[in-house]
């Protein structure tokens, strides 16, 4: 694992706001606010990647998500570290270990999720089927946990079809 004040210097940005180790106050870092054209660029990088991860299949898609969930594990540690620095929460029981492993464990639920046709109306004269397709990114909120990208009540749902909106979106404008 990484030495830990390395791993803080190497996630924190040279200027905007300090964050705070909320258990002993110490400054641990700085974020730095994103700008609307910075939302524009991740958005555009988004849109671009869009049609790539659409045209995988099923299967390759879940595989890519297995491997993210994979990454999430092998460094399990260095990010329950930074979660416990930043949010104040203890290591162990309920803590921020608990918050990494659940991490990857949604990711896995989600990569493992069937997403079959369904057939709404088999007659003789009609018959329709749906059919999931891969959507892209719609967002993340940055004040909720994991950018509302987990099963969190609000915010957006992570799967094989990619981020969905499950709430109301909102225009948010600087």
């Amino acid at each position: 694992m990484e030495e830990r004040a390395a791993l803080l210097t190497r996630v924190s940005a040279d200027s905007g706001t300090e964050i705070k180790d909320p258990a002993t106050g110490e400054a641990i870092g700085r974020v730095a606010f994103g700008t609307p054209g910075d939302v524009a660029a991740a958005v555009g990088t988004a849109v671009a990647a869009q049609p790539g991860w659409a045209a995988l299949s099923d299967q390759e898609r879940c595989d890519a998500l297995m491997r993210a969930a994979d990454a999430i594990d092998g460094h399990a540690e260095e990010l329950a570290y930074v979660v416990s620095r930043e949010q104040g929460k203890t290591m162990n029981g309920l803590g921020a270990r608990y918050e990494a492993a659940g991490c990857a464990a949604w990711v896995r639920a989600t990569a493992g999720t069937p997403l079959p046709a369904e057939v709404l109306v088999d007659e003789p004269a009609n018959h329709a089927e749906l059919h999931y397709r891969p959507i892209g990114v719609v967002g993340i909120d940055p004040r909720v946990p994991f950018g509302g990208a987990k099963h969190s009540g609000y915010g957006l749902e992570f799967g094989v079809e990619g981020l969905k909106a499950v709430s109301v979106p909102q225009v948010i404008s600087g």
